[in-house]
């Protein structure tokens, strides 16, 4: 059976599209194409990529322009089920549909919710365009052959709409023989890794490292803007960040062994269904998954994961003298600290990852094939 995954926005090497659904369905032996932007055509674990040209011709050349060539590129593939990741590209699945494909949309993130915040949209418009795009995005998934999302709040609110909904959530890839336990030597750094942006509260955690121990650094890396950058050094802890930029993920591992703890603190945004949270992010579980204790928000999500589990603080991301708290706690308890992170390292082993997840993928599958 052919499957064919498809995106405009997604890079070819996306770690959910890519990495997980595109190999594991590779891995099970179906026959799986993945086209994407700017990607070189080639075959990389199982997975026949097919490259489209963007080449960085704006937002209105990939809503507008770049779904026609994805959608003559999938239909000559001629698959028997469609996977596409994309909003813009709705109009391709409903397209794909009419000629009798089975077709999957795959949506990351609450796009109605995402679209009231786009600072690119004038303001006045931007719940005009959120509404006429729910009422666009339930026209075609109702007549689609199933949806997938990462969270429950967005589970909930298509389920309405398409009752053939799957829950596949972004936890991390772990071969649970190959996780190793933390280490109980670390030095004083806290670590981030990841997108730099305001999203993270940078600006809240280093005011809040203005009230610990003077030894504790605070290690970033990730892709950022440099207007970003410029406003966190206006403020006074700036010199007790180390800044790295964009790190491998083996470097990255070798940084939080080296760290006391992760932080993973979050802007209750709409996006992720405000204190509700979201599972569809995975720092919280790379952290977990390093082997060390992780501060983040208290979504309703990931408080129940830090109380069930004891791997790790939530704290109020507004709240200065909490995140505060939270960092000295660990500071000053390295042998709890050492245990959240063990803590931490087992629920990914035993339940927070990709095996898990993969499953449902290809429980989903299955049943599209046999209908």
């Amino acid at each position: 059976m052919r499957i064919c995954h498809f995106t405009s926005v997604h890079p070819v090497y996306d770690g959910r599209i890519f990495y997980k659904e595109c190999t594991s369905l590779a891995k099970a032996g179906y026959d799986v194409y993945l086209i994407a932007p700017d990607a070189k055509n080639e075959i990389k674990a199982g997975v026949n990529i097919v490259g489209v040209s963007r080449k960085k011709r704006g937002r209105l050349f990939r809503i507008f322009f770049l779904p026609r060539i994805i959608y003559t590129q999938a239909l000559a593939l001629d698959a028997d089920i469609y996977h596409f990741h994309d909003p813009e590209l709705l109009p391709v699945g409903l397209k794909l549909k009419h000629k009798g494909k089975k077709v999957i949309f795959d949506s990351h993130e609450d796009v109605p919710s995402d679209i009231r915040h786009k600072k690119y949209l004038p303001t006045l418009c931007r719940p005009i365009f959120s509404i006429l795009y729910e009422c666009y995005e339930k026209y075609v998934l109702s007549k689609l052959d199933a949806v997938i999302s990462v969270t429950p709040h967005i589970v909930e609110r298509l389920r309405k709409v398409n009752k053939n909904i799957y829950q596949i959530t972004n936890y991390p890839i772990c071969d649970s023989e190959s996780v190793a336990l933390p280490s109980k030597e670390a030095n004083n750094d806290v670590v981030f890794a990841g997108g730099v942006s305001a999203l993270w509260m940078h600006e809240n955690i280093l005011k809040a490292l203005e009230s610990t121990p003077k030894d504790i650094k605070y290690v970033i890396a990730g892709p950022t803007s440099t207007n970003y950058i410029e406003k966190l050094k206006k403020l006074n802890s700036w010199n007790r960040v180390d800044y790295v930029g964009i790190k491998t993920n083996s470097e990255v591992k070798e940084m939080y062994e080296n760290a006391f703890a992760g932080l993973a603190i979050m802007n209750y945004t709409a996006n992720v269904g405000g204190k509700l949270g979201t599972l569809g992010n995975t720092k919280i579980f790379e952290i977990m998954g390093a082997g060390v204790p992780v501060i983040c928000t208290d979504f309703l999500l990931w408080k129940k994961i830090i109380e069930k589990w004891k791997c790790g603080i939530y704290v109020n991301p507004y709240d200065i003298k909490e995140i505060a708290n939270a960092i000295c706690y660990l500071y000053n308890n390295p042998s709890l600290a050492h245990e959240m992170g063990c803590n931490g390292n087992n629920a990914v082993k035993q339940e927070y990852n990709w095996n898990s997840q993969e499953k449902i993928l290809l429980r989903l599958y299955h049943n599209l094939s046999i209908k």
